[in-house]
Parts: structure tokens; sequence; C-alpha cells
């Protein structure tokens, strides 16, 4: 199908980048006009064990002077309003949503709890003008070849359908006579128009998009997809963003909680939670919410963020883009040529890698269309590939991140700035997905446990070039047996070391000629067998 644009005039200004940016960004300061529900300031996010007795639950409520707005499901995080002065004991005196986080965060049987807070959009968007003609979204990418989004002719079944959520502002509706989107030739079919998502602002079941970033993450997908196989994908838009941009923490966590009860199979993240929003020694209950869309066979695709600081090093990193949970691709932009855009964030361990995110057209608001830049952009890609790659067989999250990051084509300008070192790449993704199934390597470890998560136990980078870092918490004494075995279980190397039982930093230096693909590193010692799936990418 062909694209159908209005050309505007987009001018958009950002206070810590010299070029076109949209990402939908966190930052602490209130927004004159917000649309808010609530005032997220007097709130927190809090999760308790499975142990807690309700009583337990209550003694806490009323040492805290706090009353129980909602347990959203199926995270179980609780929102708690906190009415202050908060008398502690009859001594402490507690003035702010921070000073109650910590004294409440070392109660026992309590598993997460954090501050809710307000952030918000930067940008500015003037006189939109255009004329209509037909376009492709990369179209002011010259050397948009650099990208391989066209895949290979397949059939699907008419009943299967993948759904895909927008985390976002929502999505345009036509406010006049004719179709309901204000984009038909973009979303007719997209949506079923009996349940297209919900309205966290304004608490319904019409998510419109006062804003026109959700819009335009979710026509580039759509537009994609059109101009590739026109795969059976179902949209969702989960509008927790308001006109202005504001959203709270709070309103992330209902969303995405609605859109695992909705049963998607993967969430567009356009947006992230800077942690500077955190004091220091805090934690965000937001880590655990991913964990429960792992835990839901939901695969989260989410934007590194756009204030060209490295994710692994900052004392401010993006989130959820920057957590270590393994449901989790976290996108870089890059330019038209291929290289990391000017104004990405970046990360050899917590960024995966790049997708095109410079001069991106798609439609907002009002019936127009944009040309827009940022990871926000570049993480729409990623989601339409994953969309395209999960008809591939059932669907599982592990296996579709596996094929998107294999899939990879390798750039030696991206070494040192994501784990890939590579570009989005349909076409290679496709050709390595059966190397990801699930079928094809739970056979090669028969005598070691199911593949489990270790929080002690950090491997990086993942995809690998040469060599792979193995980062270890505190652990037990002794030998310990690290083996690479490819999918049949065959071992092709094996080492000793001994571990002092302090946390440690081991270097795997691997075969020099070891093919691309898939393998296991398995770790024995006392405390059994560890099991991690790594893929080697393109070597240059």
């Amino acid at each position: 199908m062909p694209y159908y644009l209005l050309k505007t005039h987009f001018i958009m200004y950002k206070t810590t980048v010299k070029t076109l940016l949209l990402f939908i960004f966190c930052f602490s300061a209130k927004i004159l006009g917000a649309q808010l529900p609530y005032d997220p300031s007097q709130h927190i996010l809090i999760k308790f064990e499975a142990s807690a007795s309700q009583a337990y639950i209550d003694s806490l409520k009323t040492e805290y002077n706090a009353t129980e707005v909602l347990i959203s499901y199926p995270s179980f995080i609780r929102f708690w309003h906190v009415l202050f002065p908060v008398i502690v004991n009859g001594i402490d005196t507690l003035g702010n949503i921070h000073e109650v986080v910590n004294g409440m965060s070392s109660k026992p049987k309590i598993k997460t709890v954090g501050p809710d807070f307000e952030f918000t959009t930067q940008y500015i968007i003037n006189n939109p003008d255009y004329g209509s003609v037909w376009v492709d979204p990369m179209m002011e990418c010259e050397n948009g070849h650099e990208y391989d989004f066209s895949p290979p002719k397949t059939t699907v079944p008419e009943d299967l359908i993948r759904k895909i959520a927008i985390v976002d502002t929502g999505i345009a509706i036509n406010d006049g006579e004719g179709s309901f989107f204000s984009h038909p030739g973009i979303f007719d079919g997209y949506f079923d128009q009996n349940y297209i998502g919900y309205d966290f602002i304004g608490n319904d079941m019409l998510p419109e998009d006062e804003n026109g970033h959700g819009t335009h993450i979710a026509g580039i997908i759509a537009l994609e997809n059109q101009a590739g196989d026109n795969y059976p994908m179902r949209f969702y838009a989960y509008k927790a963003f308001d006109q202005y941009g504001v959203s709270s923490l709070g309103l992330m966590v209902r969303a995405i909680d609605r859109a695992i009860l909705d049963g998607v199979h993967m969430i567009n993240m356009s947006c992230g939670v800077n942690s500077s929003q955190l004091e220091p020694g805090e934690t965000s209950p937001f880590k655990e919410l991913m964990e429960v869309a792992q835990a839901n066979n939901v695969l989260v695709i989410a934007a590194a963020g756009n204030e060209h600081e490295n994710n692994d090093d900052s004392g401010e990193p993006t989130y959820p883009a920057s957590y270590d949970v393994d449901n989790i691709i976290a996108v870089a932009a890059g330019d038209c040529e291929g290289g990391l855009a000017p104004f990405s964030n970046y990360g050899e361990k917590a960024v995966d890698l790049v997708a095109p995110g410079v001069r991106i057209v798609g439609p907002t608001k009002n019936g127009l269309l944009a040309s827009m830049s940022g990871t926000s952009m570049a993480t729409a890609f990623v989601t339409y590939v994953a969309g395209v790659l999960s008809f591939q067989g059932p669907f599982n999250y592990d296996e579709v991140r596996c094929a998107v990051l294999s899939g990879v084509s390798s750039n030696s300008s991206l070494a040192g700035y994501v784990a890939t070192r590579g570009l989005l790449n349909l076409q290679n993704s496709m050709q390595v997905f059966d190397d990801c199934k699930q079928s094809n390597y739970l056979r090669s470890l028969p005598s070691a446990p199911s593949a489990q998560k270790d929080e002690n136990i950090q491997v990086f980078p993942n995809p690998f070039v040469d060599g792979i870092g193995i980062k270890l918490s505190a652990t037990a004494q002794g030998k310990t047996s690290f083996t690479l075995r490819d999918i049949q279980g065959r071992v092709l190397h094996q080492i000793s070391h001994q571990l002092t039982g302090q946390a440690e930093l081991i270097q795997l230096d691997l075969p020099p000629h070891l093919p691309v693909g898939v393998y296991y590193l398995q770790m024995s010692n006392t405390e059994g067998v560890y099991t991690k799936k790594v893929i080697k990418q393109l070597s240059y």
C-alpha cells in the first residue's frame, strides 16, 4: 500500500541537544496546565512479598499516614497516597515523599517501594503546513539503504494476529465525518474499533492523541508493515501522557499492567524515566513491572534516550531501557548513514542495537504528518521488525529478541556504543530465526537444569564479537568451570577459574574462528549450574 503524507514544516527544540529531537523523557518540573488526574508528588508505589499479611500492610499505612488508592494488576503494585506531615514513632517528622520511601525501604516483607513522580516531553511543533504526497517513513534519508526492512514473502494463517501495545500519547481520532481515525489510509485495519485501548488521563475508552507523538510512533510501524507483506498486527493505544506530554510513573504502571492483561505480545515504549528523579539509594518499582511483563511472555522495546549519554556509566541512565531484564530490547537512534545519531544515548552493555531515528516521516494529530527525530522513532522500527519475526512460530519473547539482536548488520563505527555493534536488519533476522527457536537450543543441555535468571551473574556484551566478560557478585569459593556449547550441546571451549568468594570480573577469550550463531555458556561450581544463552555476532 502507498503512504499518505500531509507534509509539515516541523521545528523542534530541546535544551540539551542542537538537533531535531522527539523523545518522551523525564524531568521533575511541574508543567502549567498539566491534565494528570492526580498529584504524583504525594504518592508512593509499593509491592509486598507474598507472605505479607493484610494486617501488616494496614499497620504500615497507619504508620505512614497513607491511604491505598488502588492495586494495579497483574503486577500487584499498590498506589498509596501519603498525607503530610508524617510522624513516625511520635518523634520523627517526614516532610516529603523521599523521606517516606527511605523509611519504608528498610521494612520487612516489602519487595519494592519507590516514589511516584511527574515527567514530561520537551519539544515544540510550529506551523504544520504540508501538501499531500506518497512517501516512505525514511523518505528524507537518501542513504536509508543502510537499513533493511524488507521481509521475504510468506504465508500467515488468517486467524493469527500479533497484538502490539503503544504506551504513549494516544492515537489521532477523526473529529469529523468519515473514518474513525484521522489517518484512515494508515490505521484502518490495525485497530479494533470496539476496543482501541484506554485513556489513563481521562479514564475512558477513547485514547485520543492531543499531542501527536503516539500517532507518529504507531504510524511508523503501520507504514513499514504496509510497505512489506502487511502482516496481521493489531495495535492498542494506551494513553498515559496528556496533551502537554506530561505523565507519571504511576500512570505508566497502570498502562503497562493493562496491556499485559489485554494479552499483548509486545509493548512499544518510545519513552523513558530518567533516574535523576530518584534520591541516592532509592529504587523504582518500574523494574518489577518489567519482570512481570517478562513472566507473561511480553517483549518490551524501549528507547535509550536522547541526551547523548552513556547509559552504562551515567549516574542517571534511562529506564526501562537500562534495566537488566531479558525481555527488553534497548534501542539507540542511528543517522541516515547508519552511524550513531549525535543526540542518541548509547552503552555497550545497556543498549542493544541501532535503528533509524533521524528525519523520520510519520503521521501526527489533526490529519497531518511530520518529520521527527529521536530514539522514539528508532524504537518503532524495532517494534515493526519484532512483529514480523514473531510470525515465524508460536510467540516467544526470547526467540524474537534473539533474532533481532543476532541478525543486525555489523557497523564498525558502533563498536563501544551498543552491545551488538550493529544496525537493525529484518532480512538477516529472518535468516537466523531458526537458530533462536527453543525447540533447537533446549535440547542442547540434556545434563543441565533449565536455563535460569541469576541476578548475581552478568554476561556482556551479548551478542559478542571476540570475547565475553562475566561479572560475578560474591560467590562460593573454589574451582569454577566455564563451558561454551553449541546448540547441539557439543563442548567448544572450556576453562577453569578459582573463585575467591568476592566480586570478580572474568574475561573469557573464545576461539577466534567461532561461527556466527547461538551458543550456551555454562558456569558450574559447588552452588550449581548457571546457563546463559549468548550470541556470536559478525566481526569486522
